[in-house]
């Protein structure tokens, strides 16, 4: 059953700001550092698949998935 939108939104928000963060880090760092910060942002990525997909609709979640996965390009 969906969540109200607002938590939606803010968990997925907060999430894609940790993701681009990550990646924006990895660019910087050499190749063991970048490793991790790419693995951390996948991490997180992942954790927020887990349970988001049920906090909205499959249409919403679709599009957000794509979003975030265009982060890590």
């Amino acid at each position: 059953m969906p969540t109200h939108p607002a938590v939606y939104g803010h968990v997925t928000g907060h999430v894609a700001e940790q993701v681009a963060r990550y990646m924006r880090e990895a660019q910087r760092q050499d190749d063991d550092a970048a490793g991790t910060s790419r693995e951390r942002a996948y991490g997180l990525y992942l954790g927020w698949r887990a349970f988001a997909v049920e906090m909205t609709s499959a249409h919403q979640f679709a599009l957000d998935d794509r979003a975030i996965e265009q982060l890590f390009a």
